[in-house]
């Protein structure tokens, strides 16, 4: 008996306790938390994958789009437009991306220092360079 008692004492207390426990949220609220969380998560991952699309793989894009516009035209020539609209804004964001300075993924480090390494030269330099030596 005594047994009983005590853990009915604590079925008591336990019931006292989650009185105190704060309300679930209503329904509307719980959908739009969810909602915010959810729309969250897909700007992250567009901005990553925004992020990682290089200005030449868009400008590739663009002219595969122009491609499939050329070989589907005869099909239907609403598809053809439609690709090619496809094709000129790929083109058009590749080709503004391509000013955008990109900012390198992580720091070169060695021995918990980190590396600069000295700048490639751009094709300018290469297009001098090639014809300083024919003109010799």
């Amino acid at each position: 008996m005594p047994q009983k008692q005590k853990y009915q004492k604590e079925i008591e207390d336990l019931l006292k306790q989650i009185d105190a426990f704060p309300l679930r949220p209503s329904l509307p609220r719980r959908v739009a938390a969810s909602f915010a969380a959810g729309w969250g998560s897909v700007q992250r991952t567009a901005g990553a994958a925004w992020r990682a699309l290089a200005p030449e793989q868009l400008i590739l894009v663009s002219f595969v789009l122009v491609l499939c516009g050329y070989f589907f035209r005869g099909a239907s020539s609403d598809l053809g437009r439609l690709l090619a609209l496809a094709a000129a804004a790929a083109f058009l964001a590749g080709y503004f991306l391509s000013f955008v300075p990109r900012q390198p993924q992580y720091a070169r480090r060695w021995r918990g220092r980190v590396v600069e390494f000295p700048r490639r030269p751009g094709w300018q330099a290469w297009l001098a360079r090639r014809f300083r030596k024919r003109g010799r």
